[in-house]
């Protein structure tokens, strides 16, 4: 698995199978996970250059990708201002689902100040509900029926632009949407939370199955970079 903040409209961040590290300008070879504090599966993610990332409430397969039981199992990756995305977002993930649950939140396991900046859910029926809370009101856009069926691997891009709607992308084509509430205000609210994958612990929708990949980009991707991003998993996981 690898998490990825690209944190620049031109892509400054550079990501391998399992470290994520940050750069000013584009290393001229492969990023090399130097020996830590954590072992070579658990040095997953290390935006802030730093051991703080807590894997330790996921397993992982023999390939070394997490699996989610569906019960207690996540992901923690705690606030840093990196997370901030006030002129816009888009979230990238890979997912296998088995069972209906939360992709990823941005909120706390305290559901009194959790708002939600943003939430991917993904339902039993196949659609994903995008969620982004603003002034304690959400602003959600619920996609069709069926667009990630259970026991197979989708490919999702989240949007978020100031003055628009939210979008969903399906395997690089836009969803068709059965809601579509509201518009983002100028700039887009973020919260001081972490974004927790897998789940969160006060409402009970554990996510049950793989999530190889999550990207965050701090712009909207154009679609057709979200085709191209999209044709490189295409056939790595066999969509």
């Amino acid at each position: 698995m690898y998490i990825y903040v690209d944190y620049a409209i031109q892509g400054e961040g550079i990501y391998t199978n399992f470290i994520i590290t940050e750069h000013g300008t584009l290393p001229t070879g492969p990023v090399l996970y130097t020996s830590g504090t954590r072992s070579d599966t658990a040095s997953l993610i290390d935006l802030k250059k730093t051991s703080s990332i807590d894997v330790g409430n996921v397993d992982f397969d023999s390939t070394g990708q997490p699996e989610f039981d569906g019960s207690d199992a996540y992901i923690n990756v705690p606030y840093s201002s990196v997370l901030d995305t006030p002129v816009g977002a888009t979230y990238e993930v890979v997912f296998y689902p088995t069972s209906q649950g939360e992709i990823l939140s941005r909120g706390t396991s305290d559901s009194s100040t959790s708002p939600d900046n943003p939430r991917i859910y993904w339902g039993s029926n196949g659609s994903i509900y995008f969620d982004w809370s603003v002034s304690g009101q959400d602003t959600y856009v619920v996609t069709s029926a069926a667009d990630c069926p259970a026991n197979q691997y989708s490919y999702i891009a989240c949007t978020a632009l100031p003055g628009q709607q939210l979008r969903v992308y399906v395997n690089g084509v836009e969803a068709t949407y059965t809601s579509n509430v509201q518009t983002l205000p100028t700039p887009i609210p973020n919260t001081n939370h972490p974004i927790v994958i897998g789940g969160v612990s006060w409402i009970p929708r554990y996510f049950t199955g793989k999530i190889p990949v999550v990207k965050l980009h701090k712009r909207a991707l154009t679609l057709s970079e979200i085709k191209q991003n999209f044709k490189a998993y295409k056939y790595r996981f066999n969509i």
